[in-house]
Parts: C-alpha cells; sequence; structure tokens
C-alpha cells in the first residue's frame, strides 16, 4: 500500500505576514486613475450645461412663438389694413413716404410718371411686381434700417445713396435675378421707376401702424422702442444682481420723466416676425377687401438674441439669400443642395454659410409648379436643419456633386411638405426645382405656423 507524502512543496520566496506600505508605484498608478476619472466627470459638466441651455432655449422659443401668433391676432397685425410698406422709388435719400400697403386696390401707389399707363391686362403684373406675392411683418428690422427721429417727421434711410429695395425684401438683398420662367410674374412686364432692372423680389418686408397714434403722419412711424416692445418678448425680465450675495435680485424699471416708472424692463433676448403666405393667387388679391374669404399660411419665427445694426446695410447685412436646388423629396420636408450665389448679386465678402447651424430654422420659397404670370402662386415655408454636409464629393441621384463649406452645402431639412420633385440633374439653372432660394436668418430657434383666414374690420373677426 503507498502512501501519499505529506511534505508541501515551498518556494524560496516568503510572503511578508504584513504590508507596513504602499509602494510609489501604486500610489502613481491610483493617483493617475484617480485624475483620469475626475476629469472625466468634470467634462461632463459643461456638455450637459450646453445641452440644457439649448433645450432650454429652444423650450421657451417654442412657448414664445405660439404667443407671439395669439398677440399677433390680438392686436391686429393680421389685419392688412394695418400694414405699412416703404416707398417704392429706388433711391430713397428724401423723406421716407410711409404708406398704407393696400389702399382700395393692388397695387398701392407707384410713379404715375415712370411708367406706361396700366390697362386691364397689364394689371397682373404690377400686382404681381408692386404688391408682392408673401409678406413678413417685421416692425423691428425695419425701424432699425431707417433714422430715428421724431413721430411727427417724415422717416427716411440712414446714410446717403440707400438703395430702398434692400431694406423692403426679405431677406435682405440688393442684386436679383433668375433663370427659370417660372420667376416670371415678379420680372416681366411695364418697367416703372420702382426697380428700373426689372428684377423684383415676391417677399415683401413690412411694418404695421401705431395704433395711439394721434396724427396720420404719426400712424406710419412706428420707432424702435415701440416696436421692440411690440415683438419681443416681456417675460424675461431684467434683473440687477446685488453685490452682497445673499441680497435678491432687483427687477429695473424703465422711467419716465420725473423719475417716475412706467413698466419693468425686459431683456429682450426672444423677438420675432411673422410671414404671411398667401395659399392662392385670388387669395393674395382678397387682401384688399376680404381677407378672412380664403386661408393663409401665418407663421410666427422666433429669433434669440437677433442680431440688428442701425442703419440700412448693418440692420440687415446678418440676412443672407442663397440659392437652392431640390436633392430629394420626402414627407415632412427632404433634402436641399444650397449654392452661394454670384458676386453680382451677393456683394457681401463673408460666406453666407457661416452662420448656419444644426437646428436653426430656414426659409424656403420659390413659385408653385402650377404657377402662372396671370395667377401667381408663391410657396413660402420654415424647416429646420437637421444636418449640415460642407465637404467632399456626395453622389446624388441627380449625379455627384463636390461640396464647400463657404460655396456650397448639402442640407437636411423637416418642416411642411413641398411642391418640388427633383430634377434630371442639378447643373441645368432654367429648372424650377434647380431655381428656388433658401433665406439664412441666424438666431431663428421656433416657428409656430397656422393655416388660418385674416382679420376684416375687427380683431373678433378670424374664422
Amino acid at each position: 500500500m503507498s502512501r501519499v507524502s505529506s511534505n508541501i512543496p515551498h518556494s524560496a520566496f516568503r510572503i511578508p505576514l504584513s504590508r507596513r506600505a504602499l509602494t510609489l508605484a501604486e500610489v502613481l498608478i491610483a493617483m493617475g486613475l484617480l485624475t483620469l476619472g475626475l476629469l472625466g466627470v468634470a467634462a461632463v459638466f459643461p456638455v450637459g450645461g450646453f445641452y440644457m441651455q439649448s433645450g432650454d432655449i429652444a423650450d421657451r422659443g417654442g412657448a414664445v412663438a405660439q404667443a407671439a401668433l395669439e398677440d399677433a391676432i390680438i392686436r391686429g397685425h393680421l389685419d392688412p389694413k394695418n400694414w405699412v410698406t416703404i416707398d417704392i422709388s429706388a433711391i430713397a435719400t428724401t423723406n421716407f413716404n410711409s404708406m398704407p400697403l393696400l389702399e382700395k386696390s393692388l397695387p398701392v401707389k407707384f410713379p404715375t410718371a415712370a411708367g406706361a399707363a396700366v390697362s386691364g391686362g397689364s394689371m397682373p403684373v404690377y400686382r404681381n411686381r408692386i404688391a408682392g406675392g408673401a409678406f413678413v411683418i417685421d416692425p423691428i428690422g425695419m425701424s432699425r434700417a431707417l433714422e430715428e427721429s421724431s413721430m411727427d417727421a417724415f422717416r427716411r434711410f440712414a446714410g446717403t445713396g440707400i438703395d430702398s429695395r434692400v431694406g423692403r425684401r426679405f431677406p435682405a438683398s440688393r442684386g436679383i435675378s433668375y433663370q427659370a420662367d417660372n420667376w416670371s410674374p415678379w420680372t416681366a412686364g411695364p418697367t416703372n421707376g420702382s426697380d428700373p432692372n426689372g428684377q423684383m423680389w415676391p417677399v415683401r418686408r413690412i411694418t404695421t401702424t401705431v395704433p395711439s397714434a394721434t396724427a396720420a403722419i404719426q400712424q406710419y412711424n412706428r420707432l424702435g422702442p415701440s416696436a421692440a416692445r411690440g415683438f419681443s418678448a416681456a417675460d424675461d425680465l431684467a434683473l440687477s444682481l446685488p453685490e452682497s450675495g445673499d441680497e435678491p435680485a432687483q427687477g429695473l424699471w424703465e422711467q419716465l420723466p420725473g423719475g417716475l416708472a412706467s413698466v419693468r424692463q425686459a431683456r429682450g433676448e426672444y423677438s420675432w416676425v411673422i410671414s404671411v403666405s398667401p395659399s392662392s393667387s385670388p387669395a393674395r388679391d382678397a387682401l384688399v377687401a376680404t381677407p378672412d374669404a380664403h386661408p393663409y399660411e401665418v407663421s410666427a419665427v422666433v429669433f434669440h438674441k437677433r442680431v440688428v445694426g442701425s442703419g440700412n446695410d448693418a440692420a440687415l447685412s446678418n440676412e443672407r439669400l442663397v440659392r437652392a436646388s431640390v436633392v430629394s423629396s420626402n414627407p415632412n420636408g427632404g433634402d436641399l443642395l444650397l449654392e452661394r450665389r454670384p458676386v453680382a448679386e451677393d456683394t457681401i465678402t463673408t460666406s453666407p454659410f457661416e452662420n448656419l447651424r444644426v437646428g436653426q430654422y430656414l426659409m424656403l420659397t420659390g413659385p408653385h409648379p402650377i404657377s402662372t404670370p396671370t395667377q401667381p402662386r408663391l410657396v413660402l415655408n420654415w424647416y429646420r436643419v437637421l444636418s449640415i454636409e460642407d465637404s467632399g464629393t456626395v453622389g446624388l441621384s441627380a449625379g455627384s456633386t463636390t461640396l464647400a463649406r463657404d460655396t456650397r452645402v448639402l442640407v437636411s431639412l423637416r418642416g411642411p411638405d413641398w411642391p418640388w420633385q427633383p430634377a434630371a440633374n442639378l447643373t441645368t439653372p432654367t429648372l424650377l426645382s434647380n431655381d428656388l432660394r433658401v433665406g439664412i436668418l441666424p438666431g431663428v430657434v421656433a416657428v409656430h405656423t397656422k393655416t388660418m383666414r385674416l382679420e376684416s374690420a375687427t380683431e373678433w373677426s378670424i374664422k
């Protein structure tokens, strides 16, 4: 019978009964791991703060957009009788002849000595070119483009030799040219002094009357402070933080002469414009007498910290207009190829895509495919940017194209369905789907759109 040896194998290395300290290598490794962990945690805070701030801006912008549209209804801003346009002279260096946009008939007013007599056959042309096809109510932008003066003085554009066409176009643009014949309702026809080169932009910037005015001249002279109060949110109150950290913040008040408080000051970070797009040519013509007889696409467009300078050029220099080609059409949007217009039209040296960001909104406009010179129909919608591609060569169904950040970008948009379909190629500019226009306006964070009938007579006549 064999016996198992009870001898236990052993090594010459002896394990100490206890450890009195850590080695330097262990300490350094632990410190390195701890540092990496703390840095990772610290990096989360600014990222989280950015997303929290972005979410707060989007949430507040959406709420402001809905409130702005309701406010416009109650205050009569959607009554065409309260719309005001600038004079239609090409060079406005003298008095600013503000006037009601619609006065009994379309067109409103035009220099009778500058063009041929208006006959029944040419009336649609004058309506298209002078009255426009869609309207953007923008008292803030209009007031900043004009000289600030008394309500009892006629207004004029700040500067000398100012081209007033820039101020009444939305977005602001000096040169306008088209390749597709579908734009002819806004370019063809008799020439008049309002646009000697025969090129008109159908989206018009307008302002509103001052309801508290006591004189006719005051009614059409909405100054900057009045425009800011009426078209910016008043719920983001301006606060003054005391030097002592344990004291509460103090609200700021605007004071009247004599030191009397009138109204709480607001930061004015959220402001808006309102776009009105007629659904058809008869709907546009009905603005004169029966705006409640047709549906209109009305959008409240909210800006966060809109940058508006002083003077015609400075106030509107941030608004850019680019050319667009339809790449794909999907439910609720699609893809567009955006291209910078020629230097002769876009004289601003910086890239129009410099301030283009994911999450902001763009304005897409162009003639409807069924639009005709006698029955023009303009489409104007707002879309949220989902993605931006600005480098490399992209293979598309209509052919390959090379992207560049400063001149050509591909964007995916989400919003209303558009009526245009992609063309067989992207190189034929005379095709309508390759000759659309997109307005890039930095700071647009929310859009609230409603199909509705406009006012007629009173603010309670919405149907």
